[in-house]
């Protein structure tokens, strides 16, 4: 993972559940990727999580491939360094 790939998901990792449901607001006009976002804001407020860091570093990075935030060669085995 690049630098910048590295700050980009350091970024996603620090979203409150809040901020994931503003971006799910703001990608109201591509309705697939919106629904998504809102997963994402359902699956933290179930499970109590406030960050997305909390859903632990491999599921966030997944999520965050998903959502294209990040590109999928970006997602590697994570080392404890996040």
């Amino acid at each position: 993972m690049n630098q910048g790939s590295a700050d980009v998901l350091e970024q996603f990792l620090g979203l409150s559940v809040w901020e994931v449901e503003n971006e799910a607001a703001s990608a109201r006009g591509a309705v697939g990727l919106a629904r998504t976002w809102y997963s994402l804001a359902n699956l933290m407020r179930r499970k109590d999580y406030w960050l997305v860091r909390e859903l632990g570093v491999p599921a966030a990075t997944s999520w965050a491939v998903h959502l294209g935030v990040i590109g999928s060669q970006a997602k590697q085995p994570v080392s404890g360094s996040l």
